[in-house]
């Protein structure tokens, strides 16, 4: 689910996000060795303070339900990673509304997207990046069932991220 990148030609070091489970480190020879001593460290941080307090859902089918989105702000914050590369948040709008959406990469070394799309999995918006990892963007839709999908891009391997989403 993860393989850290060559430092300085033969030291390992990196950082992923990994959802809570049992995972295991292989340390495996390289093609131009004939063995070596090696020190493995590895550690881990809890991520905190995070809404909604389980995984989103990784399909539209299991999607974090918010309810009617409503004026203020929904502040969500989550992570993705190679083992959890989909988060699917439910929300409903009662009529036509502009809907802000606003995501925040908060481990920037790697990015995330956010669409919105319908029950078919069609996008129906996609903000625009704002930074080369943030994304921001409004626009008009009518009353219905929507997700806000926030998915790993092909250049990542595990964000922390926070999702805003708002009406006006």
């Amino acid at each position: 689910v993860f393989n850290p990148g060559e430092t300085n030609f033969t030291d390992e070091f990196a950082t992923t996000f990994l959802e809570a489970g049992v995972y295991f480190a292989r340390i495996n020879e390289n093609s131009f060795g004939s063995g070596t001593a090696y020190e493995l460290k590895l550690g881990a941080k809890t991520v905190r303070n995070n809404f909604p307090p389980t995984d989103p859902g990784e399909t539209i089918a299991d999607a974090f339900n918010l309810g009617v989105l409503s004026n203020g702000t929904q502040r969500l914050r989550s992570f993705i990673s190679d083992s959890d590369r989909f988060d699917y948040y439910q929300f409903r709008l009662n009529g036509t509304k502009n809907v802000r959406v606003d995501l925040d990469v908060i481990n920037e070394r790697y990015d995330a997207d956010v669409r919105i799309v319908d029950a078919s999995g069609r996008t129906i918006f996609d903000p625009r990046e704002t930074n080369f990892t943030d994304e921001l963007g409004t626009t008009r839709l009518s009353g219905g069932i929507y997700y806000a999908l926030v998915s790993e891009n092909s250049f990542g391997s595990g964000t922390e991220y926070l999702l805003k989403l708002g009406i006006s």
